[in-house]
C-alpha cells in the first residue's frame, strides 16, 4: 500500500512549478525570514564550490526546535541538498528527543520564498524524555516531503515503546508500511490539541499492518497484545469541528501469560470503525458532537469456546455491535469535555442468539461544587431478546452451576420486566431533577 516517494517527489509532489534555482544562499536566507514551514539559526560561512556550512544549527518547524550543530547546505540540480549530522537533539515543550539518524538528508527545491523538502532517512531512532515515562521511537526508510501547508511521509516502518515505570504499564506499537499525509500547517496539529483556534486541515495515517502491547505493572495481569491489518486514522478540522476516525481490518485481541489458562485466549473481529466529533476549540459555548462504534465480526478462539460449550451447541455467529451517541457538550480546556447533553441514537449487540437494543437522552444540569458536569435529567430505554434460552441452553449443557444460574435469573428478573414479544425482557431508567433514579418504576437510588 506505501507509495514509495524517494524518486517520485522530487519530481511531482506538490505539482509546484520550479520559479528559481533554490541556491545555498538563497535557502539561508529564506531560513533567516523566518516565514517558511522551517527556519533557523547559526553562522554560516562558505565551503567548498557554492557550499555553506553551517556552525551551531538550530533549525525549528513548528513547534520544534532541533539543535543540529553543524550542517553543509551544498548545490543539487535545482536545488539544494542539506547534509545533516548522524545525531542531533529536537526540544518542544518539557520534550527532548537525542535523533540518531545516520545518512539522512533533505533535498530543498521548487520556491525560493517557499521551498518544498524532501526528505530520506534510512533509519532513525530517537529515546524521549519528559513524558512521564522512558520511551523511545525507531523508523525505518523514512522518506517524503513536506512545505508550509502540506505534509507527505511513508516509512517501512514505525515503532514506539515505553518502558514500565512504579506508576505506568510498559507498552510497545509498531505500524509497517506507514503512510502520513498532513494537508495544511505543520503547526495546526498542536494547535488543535491545545484547544487553540485552527484553520481548516486534513491528517490521515495509514498503515498495512499493526501490532500494539500492554503489560500491566501487576504481575498477576496478562499482556495485552492487538493486531490488526489494514488501519487507518484521520483527523479532519472545518469550521472549526473536528472529526476523528479509525478504521482498523482483521483485529485480533490475545491475552498471554502464566495466569491465562489457555494457550490461546483471543478474540477477533472483521473491522473496528470509531467516528469522534467535538470542537476544535476551548470554548464557553457547548457544542454539537457525536460519536460512533461499530464492531463487525467479533469471535473469539476455538479453546475459549471449548471453555464453556465443548459440544459445539450454542450459537456461534459472530457477534456485532452498534453504538451511536450525539449532544452537545462544552470543551472547557484541551482534555477536558462536560456534557451537557446525551443522547443514546442507537444500540444494538447480538451475540450467542440474543440480542440487546437501547435508546434514550440525557439532560445534565448546569454543575456545581466539584461536579465537572451537572446532574443527570432523563430516562434510557434497554430491551433484550433471547436471554432466558441461552440460560435454557447453559443450564442443558451444564456449563454454568444450577445455583449461578438461579441467581442469574433473579438477577434478570430484578433488572427487568416481561417485553412485549417471546423470550423479550425490557428496562427503562428515568432520573429525576431531584437525582431519583427509577428502574421499571420503582425508586433505587438517589444521585447526590
Amino acid at each position: 500500500m506505501r507509495r514509495d516517494l524517494r524518486f517520485a517527489a522530487p519530481i511531482a509532489f506538490f505539482a509546484l512549478p520550479v520559479q528559481a534555482e533554490v541556491t545555498p544562499d538563497a535557502l539561508w536566507s529564506h531560513w533567516q525570514s523566518g516565514e517558511g514551514a522551517l527556519t533557523a539559526t547559526g553562522e554560516a560561512a562558505p565551503a567548498e564550490g557554492d557550499a555553506l556550512r553551517i556552525a551551531d544549527a538550530t533549525v525549528g518547524i513548528g513547534t520544534l526546535s532541533a539543535e543540529i550543530g553543524e550542517m553543509t547546505l551544498s548545490p543539487d540540480g535545482e536545488g539544494t541538498r542539506i547534509a545533516l549530522p548522524d545525531t542531533w537533539v529536537v526540544e518542544s515543550g518539557e520534550l527532548t528527543a537525542a535523533i540518531t539518524a545516520p545518512g539522512a538528508t533533505i533535498w530543498a527545491s521548487g520556491d525560493p520564498n517557499a521551498p518544498t523538502y524532501h526528505i530520506e532517512a534510512p533509519t532513525l531512532a530517537a529515546p524521549i524524555v519528559g513524558t512521564g515515562q522512558p520511551m523511545s521511537v525507531a523508523i525505518d526508510e523514512l522518506s517524503g516531503a513536506l512545505a508550509s501547508d502540506r505534509l507527505d511521509l511513508s516509512a517501512a516502518s514505525l515503532a514506539v515503546a515505553g518502558e514500565a515505570t512504579e506508576g505506568l504499564s510498559a507498552f510497545s506499537a509498531m505500524r509497517n508500511d506507514l503512510s502520513v499525509e498532513l494537508d495544511g500547517p505543520l503547526d495546526a496539529i498542536a494547535d488543535l490539541v491545545q484547544g487553540l483556534s485552527t484553520p481548516d486541515l486534513t491528517l490521515t495515517v495509514e498503515a498495512d499492518s499493526s501490532t500494539q502491547s500492554l503489560t500491566p505493572r501487576d504481575d498477576v495481569a496478562p499482556t495485552v497484545t492487538i493486531t490488526s491489518g489494514e488501519t487507518r486514522d484521520s483527523v479532519r478540522v472545518v469550521e472549526g469541528v473536528a472529526t476523528l476516525e479509525q478504521s482498523l481490518a482483521e483485529v485480533q485481541v490475545a491475552a498471554d501469560g502464566p495466569e491465562v489458562p489457555l494457550p490461546d485466549a483471543s478474540a477477533t473481529a472483521e473491522t473496528v470503525a470509531l467516528r469522534l466529533e467535538i470542537p476544535a476549540e476551548v470554548s464557553d459555548e457547548p457544542s454539537p458532537a457525536e460519536l460512533e462504534l461499530d464492531v463487525n465480526g467479533l469471535t473469539v478462539s476455538e479453546q475459549v469456546w471449548q471453555l464453556f460449550d465443548p459440544a459445539a451447541e450454542l450459537p456461534r455467529e459472530p457477534a456485532d455491535l452498534r453504538l451511536a451517541l450525539s449532544g452537545q457538550i462544552l470543551r472547557r480546556s484541551p482534555t477536558e469535555l462536560s456534557p451537557e447533553r446525551l443522547a443514546l441514537d442507537e444500540l444494538t449487540l447480538t451475540a450467542l442468539g440474543t440480542t440487546l437494543t437501547g435508546s434514550g437522552a440525557i439532560l445534565f444540569q448546569e454543575a456545581g461544587g466539584d461536579r465537572p458536569y451537572g446532574r443527570p435529567v432523563g430516562s434510557l430505554s434497554f430491551v433484550l431478546t433471547g436471554a432466558m434460552g441461552l440460560l435454557d441452553q447453559l443450564d442443558a449443557l451444564g456449563t454454568i452451576s444450577t445455583g449461578n444460574l438461579v441467581g442469574m435469573r433473579m438477577g434478570l428478573g430484578f433488572f427487568t420486566t416481561e417485553g412485549e414479544g417471546p423470550d423479550e425482557l425490557r428496562t427503562d431508567v428515568s432520573i429525576g431533577p431531584q437525582g431519583g433514579v427509577n428502574l421499571n418504576g420503582n425508586r433505587v437510588l438517589t444521585l447526590p
